[in-house]
């Protein structure tokens, strides 16, 4: 058991690594202020023109919609997969909360790995995962 947590700790260790690493690239790095130059290039382009505008006045607004709902979806999906990722105890709560959801739904419906027919094996990983 000692070993087990402690492979965790290293893992989580690197991980922690790895993300503080990203964040300081993309510090250093400032791809933002690229876009948002290019951005208010383009939107001064539009601006200017009567037709441009009729035309594209309401891109950049659709635009911020689009980002602002999938900028939310993908926090969800990185702080799930991230928490995943973490001791196994984590994933195994995340796939019986699953489970009990999709166990919810008649089998047929059911997403892989939760069919009845898949049980027997989810349950062996569960149990038998170090």
């Amino acid at each position: 058991m000692a070993l087990q947590v402690t492979d965790q700790l290293r893992g989580l260790s690197n991980s922690e690594k790895a993300m503080v690493g990203r964040l300081d690239s993309l510090q250093r790095a400032r791809p933002l202020e690229g876009r948002r130059a290019l951005e208010r290039d383009l939107r001064a382009w539009i601006e200017a023109d009567a037709a441009r505008k009729a035309s594209y006045g309401e891109l950049f607004a659709e635009i911020d919609r689009l980002v602002a709902a999938e900028s939310d979806d993908q926090v969800r999906r990185r702080v799930v997969e991230d928490l995943t990722r973490a001791p196994r105890s984590l994933d195994w709560a995340r796939t019986l909360v699953e489970r009990a959801a999709e166990k919810a739904k008649p089998d047929d419906d059911r997403r892989d790995p939760y069919h009845e027919r898949q049980a027997a094996g989810l349950r062996t990983r569960i149990v038998e995962t170090p």
